[in-house]
């Protein structure tokens, strides 16, 4: 992990194209945000991150539309 990173609970994918944050490709940034669809973006090395996501038990950021 970065020391640096910041963690977000909810961000919109306008902040996050104009902060040029990395946290998704920016063409898939764009294409969500064109299509308002909000993206979940998790660890993987959390242990049952996935699972605990589509059981509604999401511990990451929420960028919304």
């Amino acid at each position: 992990e970065d020391p640096r990173a910041k963690k977000y609970k909810e961000i919109s994918i306008q902040e996050v194209i104009e902060k040029k944050l990395m946290v998704v490709d920016m063409t898939a940034s764009i294409m969500a945000m064109e299509q308002k669809i909000p993206m979940f973006v998790f660890g993987l090395n959390e242990e049952n991150s996935i699972v605990n996501t589509v059981k509604g038990n999401f511990t990451g950021t929420k960028i919304i539309v």
